[in-house]
């Protein structure tokens, strides 16, 4: 994908989520999205006081593996190389930039992960 398609899709973002933060439920987790500094997305999901995922994390399950890990929360980032950063001024030509969408279909892909993890252990 093109740099010029990539600032078209952030603009467009920008204008439906305006908001630096969305919060929102999968699979029984509180997830939520923010924007880094960089105007990426990241995604989150919460866990409750007590659940114990780290022994379950698998880098390959969501985009750019895990990239953040502290207290009761696991997330990822969609600002690397192969992202479009639109806050950045180098950009690879055929990076791709992670829409609202993307990123709530990624991290409810996570917090899946995490429930069928957790339902296994129940099996």
């Amino acid at each position: 994908m093109n740099l010029a398609n990539n600032a078209k899709k952030y603009k467009n973002d920008i204008i439906q989520y305006p908001e630096s933060t969305y919060k929102f439920i999968a699979y029984g987790f509180d997830c939520k999205i923010s924007r880094n500094y960089l105007g990426c997305w990241c995604g989150y999901v919460i866990f409750p006081t007590g659940y114990s995922p780290i022994n379950d994390i698998c880098d390959d399950d969501v985009h750019g593996g895990i990239t953040y890990c502290h207290d009761n929360t696991i997330g990822f980032d969609c600002a690397h190389l192969t992202d479009y950063r639109p806050k950045d001024n180098w950009n690879e030509s055929n990076c791709k930039y992670w829409t609202y969408e993307d990123v709530v279909d990624e991290t409810t892909k996570l917090a899946r992960f995490f429930y069928d993890q957790d339902a296994n252990k129940r099996t």
